[in-house]
């Protein structure tokens, strides 16, 4: 065993989320307060707690984390802003990095966070102004939209699955009509009403 990070009686740190940056490990696990933080492991096996993101409840819970910019990057609650985008960056400072519904104390839950020609893309929702949509950051400006796929308030395409292939990114999404669709996005052109395109139809309600 490298560590036992929950010691308490039939307790288990869960540890999960594992990637390493900087030369080390960098995980989620539960501690003996039962919180889910972020934790890490170095080359000598020395297991030590990061910061703690969120004190006041269960934890921050991160996951998804990606390299993007010899940063890392993830998703985590501070029970502030919600499930937002936090950075670990190359010297090892712990930063909550953008809010991106910052209308509301509601989550905008990024996920499937995916690398692709220097631009890490995600699913991101900004609830009633503009729903659950493609985003992307170029690692200058701030993450923004790719496109609306389902324009109309809280109206979401709902896109899951970003897999970068072949200098496209592709994923998962509904269009107006609620049907299912495999969708390819090509960062080379600008986005519009055909980009991202549709591909496949996976199914439809009827």
């Amino acid at each position: 065993m490298v560590e036992n990070i929950n010691n308490t009686e039939n307790g288990s740190s869960s540890p999960q989320n594992f990637i390493v940056h900087n030369g080390a490990l960098f995980f989620a696990a539960t501690s003996n307060n039962f919180q889910t933080e972020l934790w890490r492991c170095d080359s000598a096996n020395n297991v030590t707690a990061l910061p703690n993101i969120n004190v006041d409840s269960d934890g921050s819970n991160p996951s998804n984390m990606t390299l993007f910019n010899n940063s890392l990057y993830f998703i985590a609650d501070d029970g502030l802003h919600g499930y937002e985008l936090w950075r670990l960056d190359s010297e090892g400072d712990l930063e909550f990095f953008y809010d991106i519904d910052s209308f509301s104390t509601d989550s905008s839950s990024p996920s499937f966070l995916t690398v692709l020609n220097n631009t890490i893309y995600f699913s991101a929702s900004t609830g009633e102004s503009g729903g659950r949509e493609p985003w992307g950051y170029d690692g200058t400006n701030d993450p923004s939209m790719i496109y609306d796929l389902v324009p109309g308030g809280s109206a979401s395409s709902e896109p899951m699955n970003l897999k970068a292939f072949n200098r496209k990114l592709y994923f998962t999404a509904y269009n107006e009509s609620y049907d299912h669709y495999l969708y390819s996005y090509d960062p080379g052109i600008s986005a519009s009403a055909s980009n991202p395109q549709p591909l496949v139809q996976h199914y439809a309600f009827s």
